[in-house]
């Protein structure tokens, strides 16, 4: 692939519907793709459960999709995570217990709890690495950068 890089983009939301999970090549770049296994555009029910539910629930997604990323983490060059309300807490825990280092992540984020966001980023070391504000889901912002990476 000569001087492409090794995209990993993850997301407990599923932002690409027509897309399984895997490795996707584009012109320069190859992604390794993990969004949400039952194609929900939110992981979470979303109505008639409460938050410790939800956030229950979008932290079972979040370990299951940490699963299969695990096994291409060491072939990233860098890896892009969807920071939501619900799911914020436990994925940027998973990139802190892979010891990821804070230079190969970016976390696209909702302004939704952005002090609690902010806050785990901080006690997590990960005050320096990049971070994109998104619309609450991610779903646009995680598509755009899938195909402005499988373009470039």
């Amino acid at each position: 692939m000569g001087n492409g890089r090794k995209i990993g983009m993850f997301s407990y939301n599923s932002f690409l519907s027509d897309e399984v999970p895997g490795w996707k090549k584009g012109n320069n770049h190859e992604i390794f793709l993990v969004q949400n296994p039952d194609g929900k555009a939110f992981a979470t029910t979303q109505i008639g459960i409460s938050t410790s539910e939800m956030k229950e629930e979008t932290a079972g997604v979040v370990l299951t999709g940490w699963q299969i990323l695990s096994t291409e983490l060491e072939k990233l060059d860098k890896l892009i995570i969807y920071v939501g309300s619900y799911g914020a807490g436990k994925a940027i825990q998973m990139a802190r217990k892979n010891k990821i280092p804070d230079t190969k992540l970016t976390f696209v984020m909702c302004d939704c709890d952005i002090r609690g966001k902010n806050q785990k980023l901080s006690d997590c070391n990960y005050e320096n690495a990049e971070v994109i504000m998104c619309e609450c889901g991610g779903n646009v912002t995680m598509k755009k950068l899938f195909t402005q990476y499988m373009k470039a």
